[in-house]
């Protein structure tokens, strides 16, 4: 697939007959679309940043049970551990030796540790007051003791992330709908830094949660404004290229998070690290115009044609006059469509009533759930495997980018929907292997595990993706960002669950979390299959015409002319 139409661009205000055609006619590779671009996609760096740091942020620590009498006495921490723990060797001890710790402190440590007949009790365990920890780790585990009975908080602060992220897909799904791509990215990006700073100077985990989920939530606001400016600035033959290349920015904040927190050890300076580059993106933003789709749309011809101007002068295109270039785009988004359009019910209504919605659209959320489940799973999930944090988080961004990258041919050639279903297949596949290692105690080191689970890793971030894709084209404007919005809710979902399930459900079952991931895998990978194909689906069509009429995305170009369709759209029209 090229990177543009290989026709002649349109000369004529008569030769116009969709966006793309005006897109064409202004021009889509000059140095300002690039620009653009860029700018759009840089906001993908922050978010990122701000998940994958919860590894780092809530780094354990060896821990033990702190006896206030034997600290008292000045007991070192070793000595204490030495002394009160059932096991010494054991980094993760959250009950101590039911000992009488005030005749041990008056014998001191040499004395009780030489004959402990003289410390009474000593018969059995009792669980810890609180907690002590290793010196060298400075985390909010540390800091606030979240471990033992306290644990489930360290799972709050992972999950708060994805929270954010839930309520944010909610709010800015509709807000950038109603006012403006533009403007939801630039809320996005200023509310972004100050919510970022504010966990950074958290007196407790309650604050800490708290602006946790908000920075997550002004994050993913501007991270699918921006995914869905880029989608509509360009023309439907750039759209593979231009979505599968926006999320490089991801991957490398993804790998930037683990470099950044090898480097800086202490939680609260690693926080403002990650926070503080977005004042950078903040100033890209006036590099960006409003969506002209979204302009055209919403009746705002003037302002559409001015963004388009700008565009055809930044490229060297010449454009007919301002009265031709009005009629043809109220031709190409005729006011009528626009008013039939006004109502935010019927959108909503339209994805669950129309025939062809009633299919996808379950489909499309399960997928989401499970996708989101499955790669936050993986992603911070080196504890369950024993391996090093920071090499298996650099490393996972970095496959990241190996996996943008195969997806534009991959696309290309086999099309989205069945490139959606062997990389859910493969992923599944991998990730039930980690479990078959797991069960059966051979782990190769751990060499087999991870490069399995990178594998599964690898898979299941193309899959992200190319969801992202699929849904912005299974559904016209006036339902693409209210469904991507919404299809990320379910996201969070399933995010949401996944530090729960690599965290509770890991700790007493290693295996455990690897067997939920495997299955929705496989279950979104068999699902996938009943999705139509997108790879030539118009971006401007009404919502009756976003995909093909048959399920299986077969017979042609998009659109349907079914009147049965039509009628029942045109009742809901009438009456909402």
């Amino acid at each position: 697939m090229k990177w543009s139409s290989p026709k002649d661009p349109p000369r004529l205000a008569s030769e116009l007959h969709s966006v793309d055609d005006v897109f064409e006619m202004v021009g889509t590779k000059g140095a300002l679309n690039i620009l653009i671009f860029i700018a759009c996609s840089a906001v993908g760096l922050m978010t990122p940043m701000q998940v994958m740091s919860a590894d780092f942020l809530g780094k354990s620590a060896p821990h033990w049970c702190a006896v206030q009498p034997l600290l008292d006495a000045n007991w070192t921490a070793e000595q204490i551990r030495n002394f009160s723990s059932p096991d010494p060797t054991d980094d993760a001890t959250c009950v101590m030796l039911d000992y009488n710790y005030s005749a041990a402190a008056e014998l001191g440590y040499l004395a009780a540790l030489d004959d402990l007949s003289l410390v009474p009790g000593g018969e059995g365990n009792v669980s810890c007051e609180a907690l002590m920890f290793q010196e060298g780790v400075d985390s909010i585990v540390t800091e606030w003791a979240l471990a033992c009975d306290r644990l489930v908080y360290l799972s709050h602060t992972v999950a708060a992330a994805q929270a954010g992220i839930f309520i944010g897909s909610i709010f800015f799904g509709y807000f950038i709908d109603r006012a403006g791509r533009r403007v939801g990215m630039l809320i996005g990006v200023t509310l972004f830094v100050p919510c970022g700073l504010a966990v950074a100077a958290s007196v407790n985990v309650y604050m800490y949660i708290a602006f946790r989920i908000l920075v997550t939530m002004f994050g993913i606001g501007m991270y699918l404004a921006g995914f869905v400016l880029s989608m509509e600035l360009c023309t439907t033959a750039q759209r593979s290229l231009v979505s599968s290349y926006f999320v490089i920015p991801w991957a490398v904040g993804y790998m930037a998070t683990a470099a950044i927190a090898y480097g800086i050890s202490r939680w609260r300076l690693l926080q403002v690290a990650c926070t503080v580059p977005g004042i950078f993106v903040l100033c890209n933003i006036c590099l960006i115009p409003e969506s002209p789709r979204w302009l055209l749309k919403n009746g705002r011809y003037d302002d559409a044609l001015s963004v388009f101007k700008k565009m055809a002068a930044r490229n060297k295109r010449t454009l007919p006059n301002d009265d031709e270039m009005m009629a043809a785009l109220m031709r190409v988004c005729p006011r009528e469509t626009i008013k039939s359009e006004g109502c935010a019910v019927m959108p909503w209504l339209r994805k669950w009533v129309l025939p062809q919605f009633q299919v996808r659209t379950p489909i499309v959320f399960f997928c989401w759930l499970s996708v989101a489940m499955v790669y936050y799973g993986l992603s911070q999930g080196s504890a369950n495997l024993g391996v090093d944090e920071y090499q298996f988080i650099f490393v996972g961004g970095a496959l990241e980018i190996v996996s943008y990258i195969a997806i534009y041919p991959g696309v290309t050639w086999l099309g989205r929907r069945w490139f959606l279903c062997l990389s859910y297949a493969i992923a599944a596949v991998s990730i039930f292997g980690v479990m078959g290692m797991m069960l059966s105690g051979y782990d190769g080191s751990n060499g087999g595990l991870v490069f399995l689970s990178y594998s599964g890793k690898l898979m299941i971030t193309a899959s992200f993706h190319v969801l992202y894709m699929i849904t912005g084209e299974l559904f016209s404007t006036q339902l693409r960002t209210l469904m991507i919005g919404e299809s990320s809710v379910c996201a969070r979902i399933g995010s949401l669950s996944s530090p729960y399930i690599n965290i509770m459900i890991g700790s007493k079952q290693r295996w455990a979390p690897a067997a939920f991931f495997g299955t929705f895998s496989m279950a979104s990978a068999i699902l996938s299959a009943f999705l139509p194909e997108t790879r030539e689906a118009s971006l401007d069509g009404d919502v009756s015409k976003s995909t093909k009429d048959h399920p299986s995305g077969e017979g042609g170009q998009a659109g349907t002319t079914n009147p049965a369709l039509n009628m029942i759209d045109e009742t809901i029209s009438t009456t909402f």
